[in-house]
């Protein structure tokens, strides 16, 4: 039963449409490999493994300049910045394209509480290795 489940979300999942930012992500990232990527994903055993095949992709990078329009005690800052990356295996070889968020969110068919929810374990992970 599980396996008919798994089959039928698999055959029912669509990408999302073009991102449309600076970066044109899915230029990068063709339609076939983002096929292959979501369909990849979708198989995986577990809810944990998918969770940690995502983490692996997200990267906790420190705010590099801050500029607050309003008094720094006042504003309401971000902790850090990320950076998404997309694994892309093509001619025997892997590479990782980096990617906006949403065509993150996009190539692999989730939604944004999901990837919040991991931002904030791997920015706790981040605090105390800088803490270290």
């Amino acid at each position: 039963m599980r396996d008919v489940q798994r089959k039928l979300n698999l055959q029912s999942q669509e990408l999302c449409s073009d991102c449309n930012c600076r970066k044109r992500c899915f230029e990068r990232v063709s339609e076939k490999m983002r096929h292959q990527i979501i369909r990849h994903f979708k198989l995986m055993e577990s809810l944990t493994e998918q969770n940690r095949y995502l983490c692996g992709l997200i990267s906790v990078l420190p705010i590099q300049r801050r500029r607050p329009r309003n008094v720094e005690a006042e504003a309401n800052l971000r902790e850090a910045s990320y950076s998404y990356g997309v694994r892309c295996a093509g001619d025997g070889v892997a590479t990782e394209e980096i990617v906006c968020g949403n065509a993150f969110l996009s190539i692999h068919g989730i939604k944004r509480k999901k990837i919040e929810y991991r931002r904030n374990s791997l920015w706790k992970c981040f605090l105390i290795d800088s803490w270290n």
